[in-house]
């Protein structure tokens, strides 16, 4: 029996080099663009994703590629591969397509490739200065518009997932290799 679930999540995933053509096919449409690593899913992504779907007709979703999340966040990261995350995100029924972007300047390269009415950036420290960013001057060029909404999930980020299960993986290894008796000495 066919998986037509699974054909609709496939079908949801694009290649970047496809980005100006579906831009060019949702004419007509108010195309939302958003982007993120997305390493570890959780429900702050997609409450995110869908108060960005809220602000469009069509939510297309960038995810970072593994090289530029381990160029951001370390070598030990991301814990999903690109490929798992963009299969994730495509199966959010809020999200109508999902690219992995290009390496370098990717936003930017796809904001240029999608032409998107409307850019959607999480409030964060980073965002500060984001009317001088060049993110919001491509946006700019063709009138589309950069919305900023507050974190879905404030105290919850996949950083601190891992964060979180490496404590538990540590305090739950020590617990094993010491017995209670030397719990004791140990304490006192």
């Amino acid at each position: 029996m066919p998986n037509h679930f699974k054909e609709k999540i496939e079908s949801k995933i694009i290649s970047f080099d496809l980005l100006a053509k579906l831009g060019k096919k949702l004419t007509g449409k108010k195309i939302v663009f958003t982007a993120g690593g997305f390493d570890l899913i959780h429900v702050g992504h997609t409450r995110y994703l869908a108060e960005s779907k809220a602000n469009g007709d069509i939510l297309i979703v960038g995810i970072s590629g593994n090289a530029e999340i381990k160029l951001l966040k370390g070598h030990d990261r991301p814990i999903v591969d690109e490929l798992a995350r963009a299969e994730m995100i495509a199966s959010l029924m809020v999200v109508d397509y999902v690219f992995i972007m290009p390496p370098i300047n990717a936003v930017v390269s796809s904001i240029e490739a999608l032409r998107p009415s409307v850019l959607i950036v999480p409030d964060d420290d980073w965002n500060t200065g984001y009317k001088d960013s060049s993110e919001a001057k491509a946006m700019a060029k063709f009138g589309g518009e950069v919305k900023i909404i507050p974190r879905q999930g404030p105290y919850i980020s996949s950083s601190g997932m891992i964060e979180k299960a490496a404590a538990v993986m540590i305090r739950t290894n020590f617990q094993r290799f010491f017995t209670p008796e030397m719990m004791r000495e140990l304490k006192g």
